[in-house]
């Protein structure tokens, strides 16, 4: 995991000490800064569009949720929390939709999250829930988070990520590509200055061999940069194909 990726979890995990005190709209600024780290982190959208659900906001939050679900379209609870924002807003043929979504991911949904709530309520009392949580609860319990389902889905997040390999891959040919770039400005500026100085020295012909070494190292950098950026896209199109391909199924 990269730095970026390490503070938008330490800002996902903020968010939801604040949101499980209540505090929404400070939860929803430290999911803000998280997503601007690591966009890609479906997790935060979701933890975002429950907070933005819990103030009625629930516009703003079926934007997060559909983001959550375009990076992550396998997880029942992105549906099923968000059919509850579209039933609220009363656009109930998207509500079934979405409903019906869930429950083919995962036919036992309704019945979790309801159990979940249930033992949720009950949490200041463990004798009469001890023994009845389900493993949400459980792994919930374990880190301290008092929402349902958030842990899971942090814990589920780090051990069955999708396509980690390839999404470290392209992390990779990006970086190697705005490297191959700015070496690409950098070493022009500097074979411009030498062979200007050398010309002076040793006149057209030390000017114009300088110019040739510059040229070839510029052509070299020049191709790193169009494969590296070449193989980050391509498998940017591999993932996205596979994510229109689940959401056809």
């Amino acid at each position: 995991m990269d730095y970026k990726k390490e503070i938008a979890e330490d800002w996902n995990e903020r968010g939801i000490k604040l949101s499980d005190s209540g505090k929404e709209a400070e939860a929803i600024e430290c999911y803000d800064k998280a997503i601007a780290l690591a966009p890609e982190c479906d997790d935060v959208w979701y933890n975002k569009a429950r907070s933005l659900s819990s103030l009625g906001r629930e516009d703003e939050a079926i934007e997060c949720f559909d983001e959550a679900i375009r990076l992550n379209f396998e997880d029942a609870e992105y549906f099923y929390y968000e059919s509850i924002s579209l039933a609220n807003l009363k656009r109930d043929g998207e509500a079934q939709e979405a409903r019906n979504q869930a429950l083919k991911l995962n036919p036992n949904i309704v019945a979790e999250e309801e159990g979940n709530e249930k033992a949720e309520k009950g949490r200041d009392n463990p004798e009469a829930s001890e023994g009845r949580l389900s493993d949400k609860n459980i792994i919930k319990n374990e880190l301290g988070n008092n929402q349902p389902g958030r842990a899971f889905e942090s814990w589920s997040k780090n051990t069955n990520m999708k396509y980690p390999a390839i999404a470290d891959l392209i992390g990779i040919f990006k970086w190697a590509a705005t490297t191959c770039l700015f070496l690409m400005v950098l070493t022009g500026m500097v074979v411009i200055a030498m062979a200007f100085s050398a010309g002076q020295y040793t006149g057209t012909g030390g000017f114009v061999a300088i110019l040739a070494f510059g040229l070839g190292i510029e052509l070299l950098l020049g191709l790193g940069w169009l494969l590296t950026k070449a193989f980050s896209e391509l498998f940017q199109v591999f993932i996205d194909i596979e994510e229109n391909t689940r959401k056809k199924e």
